[in-house]
């Protein structure tokens, strides 16, 4: 049933079910990653890149409000004011 209950959670709920090799080789590639402004805007570079997204944060009306893309425009923030990197499950 647990098995079953996971397998629905990965397809449903896009979750990344992994042995703690694979994240052990995510969280290692993504040391080794940058967040980097280019004419385009926001972009990740570094081995792995392909599998990271950018995540902006803000504040909207008291409330977190996250967007998820795989650039962000030129001057829509900093990366020490709310740029993160996560995992994107393929």
């Amino acid at each position: 049933a647990l098995l079953d209950h996971l397998v629905q959670l990965r397809r449903d709920e896009n979750v990344w079910i992994t042995l703690p090799g694979e994240v052990n080789r995510w969280w290692r590639q993504r040391a080794a990653m940058r967040l980097v402004e280019t004419p385009g805007g926001w972009q990740i570079e570094g081995p792995g890149s392909e599998r990271a997204c950018v995540a902006w944060a803000s504040e909207n009306d008291g409330h977190l409000a996250l967007s998820v893309a795989a650039q962000f425009p030129r001057g829509a923030g900093s990366p020490k004011t709310g740029m993160f990197t996560s995992m994107r499950s393929n």
